[in-house]
């Protein structure tokens, strides 16, 4: 259950973390259970930040996520990944007493990209920069609480709901707007090449 980042910029989910050796080279090879079975993919060391050498933990992309991509390649020629188009943080119980929000879990909208099917919906953004136990937040904006009838309480689940959908899917995103619940309807789009900064 760790993310990494892929090299176009895009959080990879779901990743095995492993003790396995893994050195430059080598990556791309298949990550074996005690059983002989394929679970993962080798992709990514960690450095320590030097950028040298493996400091003994690993990261293997899980088999079931390349079989996803393998049957997209396969079909299609490429893979395409669904895009809401918000940045999120998630409520915690200090910002939710704090700013008297209408909900103690969910995910507070902090950006919404241009042309996203999540502009598109009419989702807002936080306008208001607070720091709460010193991290930075946005509030006064949408807050999703729940995305295709799944409950929305981190950032994860979120991106589980996206990527079980292609671009062109309907969900709707169940969201307070100030004290009002309302429901709303987004068509999802590409993922872009690279994320927006």
């Amino acid at each position: 259950q760790r993310n990494v980042q892929a090299p176009n910029g895009y959080s990879i989910d779901h990743v095995i973390q492993t003790d396995a050796a893994i050195n430059h080279g080598n990556s791309g090879g298949p990550l074996l259970n005690s059983r002989g079975a394929v679970i993962g993919v080798n992709s990514q060391i960690e450095t320590g930040g030097s950028g040298d050498g493996n400091v003994g933990i690993g990261f293997a992309v899980p088999s079931n996520t390349v079989d996803k991509v393998v049957a997209q390649i396969l079909e299609d020629g490429k893979v395409q990944h669904a895009y809401l188009g918000v940045s999120a943080a998630e409520v915690t119980s200090e910002i939710a007493e704090s700013y008297k929000l209408p909900v103690t879990e969910g995910l507070l909208v902090q950006t919404v990209a241009s042309g996203s099917g999540a502009a598109g919906a009419g989702l807002k953004a936080g306008t208001q920069q607070v720091v709460v136990a010193g991290q930075s937040f946005r509030i006064g904006g949408d807050i999703i609480v729940a995305a295709d009838g799944t409950p929305g309480t981190s950032i994860d689940e979120l991106r589980d709901v996206i990527g079980a959908h292609k671009p062109g899917d309907k969900i709707d995103l169940e969201i307070y707007r100030g004290d009002e619940a309302k429901t709303v309807t987004v068509t999802l789009g590409q993922q872009p090449t690279t994320p927006s900064q």
